[in-house]
């Protein structure tokens, strides 16, 4: 080896020195870069559950208002129904169960606050008993009253929101 190439060898062995994390002669990762990366990896984990738990419960609190929407739109028929052939209506104090007495049969509608719904149970000398259950929106409220020939169901919903009202004409008034 001559002396240029000695000088010429040895300061390439110093810049490799130097920048030793760029030369080509080192194998594997060190146990610092194997814990960023999965400290970086368990952090995105986290966070992807997390939204992945939001998404989910805005899904479910969203089938139960549309279930619940449904549920109303089908109680507000039946109900009216109810009412149109309705001969005495029994509403107590306290709202709940409400009876509405029938030719052959009498129709109760009774308020489930654990369930958050409103059931209705009809009674029939021939049919036998009928059960439906309606899914009512998530914190609210029925009530049941009656006026004049009219028979109203409220369903006071959370916050300040204007509040569902069903109303129908009784056949004959009588409480």
């Amino acid at each position: 080896m001559t002396v240029r190439n000695k000088t010429h060898y040895a300061r390439h062995q110093a810049a490799c020195t130097r920048i030793g994390f760029l030369t080509s002669h080192r194998r594997g990762y060190t146990l610092i870069e194997t814990l960023a990366a999965l400290s970086l990896l368990s952090l995105l984990a986290t966070s992807s559950v997390g939204i992945l738990a939001a998404a989910t419960n805005m899904s479910t609190r969203q089938a139960h208002a549309r279930q619940s929407r449904r549920d109303v739109q089908r109680l507000a028929e039946t109900f009216r129904k109810d009412a149109s052939n309705t001969l005495q209506t029994v509403v107590p104090e306290s709202d709940w169960p409400v009876t509405l007495k029938q030719n052959d049969s009498s129709v109760v509608y009774n308020w489930d606050e654990h369930k958050l719904s409103l059931t209705r149970e009809v009674k029939g000398k021939e049919s036998g008993v009928r059960f439906e259950r309606y899914l009512m929106p998530q914190q609210s409220t029925p009530r049941v009253f009656v006026h004049d020939r009219r028979l109203a169901l409220e369903i006071a919903l959370q916050g300040n929101q204007t509040p569902w009202v069903v109303e129908a004409i009784l056949k004959s008034s009588g409480k």
